[in-house]
């Protein structure tokens, strides 16, 4: 059985199989011939077999109460056996609803579910785990804001590991993520301080900032410390979190400072506001990612739940995102510009629309005539926040949905 370390990086779920090539199906050991054979040789094909110790993992369940899917996990270990593959291109859709039932025929799994949201491979990403019902049968409720995510739960247990992919449209939103941060400086070899090289994580921060810097302390328990600068290695595509890393060098030198409890002090620095994160290895030393330690940050990282602004609504009109609001009053500023679609949203002149709710007929006959080609050039009333203009967040129900630097909330 292969056992996984299950830590959420950059909201996804590491998912490595190693298994050698005598467990994968149809795998035969075709003998490399060292001379060639003569022009009136006739070689015969050699049957493959499959490898007769293979056996699949079980399809996991997943219903909505109407409609039940049979998912073949696309990565599993399962008694001896382990193969590893991709998820669909196009994973089926369970359709709408705000509560799964996911049921896999082993007993003693546990199961976690990750919802992305946003345009194409890029969005946020949420994991949470999923409450057991009995022991074969796991509940799954809304992941963050209401609308259409890609799902991919990945269960573990006694005989191995599997994980599928299906498309889920919810009606209402679940819990907010929560920031969260871990660090890997120091580790245990063998009874000897070593490292194995610096990282740090953050995910699930309010939004992805623009600006990054950081510098990490390690601190012995004599009070000998060695600090060092952290280079942001985040993947562009990600929202909501940062990858922090540091040559190797850095560790080891640490790694000589001495024995004993040592203090990790993350000095992050995002779009000007200072964070500090600390925690204590091998103390605080996290078992399902060691040798990693969570952070604990002063001031607390931002999270969506402090952004979010529930009075705006978010709906799709041909498969574009308009986003209302009824405030009780307005700015009295106009926004002008010409309206484009990209990736299922609506911007005009580059900023996103929050429509009065009386406005909404615009917003559809906007969308109807970009869609049909035309260029429409709109003046809206109200007022405007823009991170280039010294905000440092917007609501996450735009930005977890559309990518912009700048929202234009319209009055009537």
């Amino acid at each position: 059985m292969r056992i996984r370390a299950s830590i959420l990086i950059l909201g996804l779920i590491a998912a490595s199989c190693a298994a050698p090539s005598s467990d994968r199906v149809g795998n035969t050991d075709q003998p490399s011939p060292t001379t060639s054979p003569s022009p009136t040789t006739t070689i015969e094909p050699r049957e493959q077999e499959p490898n007769p110790s293979f056996e699949p993992a079980p399809a996991v369940l997943v219903s909505n109460g109407d409609v039940e899917l049979a998912l073949d996990p696309w990565t599993a270990c399962w008694t001896v056996s382990c193969y590893d593959g991709a998820p669909p291109d196009e994973p089926r859709d369970i359709g709408v609803g705000d509560e799964l039932i996911i049921e896999f025929p082993a007993e003693g799994w546990t199961f976690q579910a990750t919802a992305r949201t946003g345009p194409g491979d890029c969005g946020r990403r949420q994991t949470e785990d999923l409450a057991p019902i009995d022991s074969t049968r796991h509940r799954l409720t809304p992941i963050g804001p209401a609308g259409q995510h890609i799902i991919e739960v990945f269960g573990h247990g006694p005989g191995g590991d599997v994980i599928v992919t299906f498309v889920w449209t919810t009606t209402t939103d679940g819990p907010p993520p929560v920031p969260m941060a871990t660090t890997s400086i120091l580790a245990d070899h063998d009874g000897l301080v070593d490292s194995y090289g610096v990282e740090v994580s953050l995910w699930n921060l309010a939004h992805t900032p623009d600006e990054v810097s950081a510098e990490a302390t390690v601190i012995a328990a004599d009070g000998s410390s060695h600090s060092f600068r952290l280079t942001d290695r985040s993947d562009a595509c990600s929202v909501g979190s940062l990858y922090l890393t540091a040559a190797i060098d850095e560790g080891l030198t640490a790694a000589q400072l001495g024995g004993g409890k040592f203090t990790y002090e993350i000095e992050v620095t995002m779009d000007g506001l200072n964070f500090t994160g600390t925690g204590i290895w091998p103390t605080d030393e996290d078992p399902e990612c060691a040798p990693c330690v969570p952070l604990t940050f002063d001031p607390p990282l931002e999270s969506l739940e402090a952004v979010s602004s529930p009075a705006i609504e978010a709906r799709k009109f041909d498969d574009v995102w308009i986003f209302s609001h009824s405030p009780d009053g307005g700015d009295g500023a106009l926004h002008t510009g010409v309206a484009t679609i990209n990736n299922g949203c609506l911007y005009v002149d580059g900023a996103v629309v929050v429509w009065h709710v009386d406005s909404i007929d615009q917003a559809t006959a906007t969308i109807e005539a970009v869609q049909a080609g035309q260029q429409p050039t709109l003046s809206i009333g109200g007022g405007g926040t823009s991170l280039e203009e010294g905000a440092t967040s917007l609501p996450a129900e735009i930005t977890d949905r559309c990518p912009t630097s700048a929202v234009w909330f319209g009055t009537p």
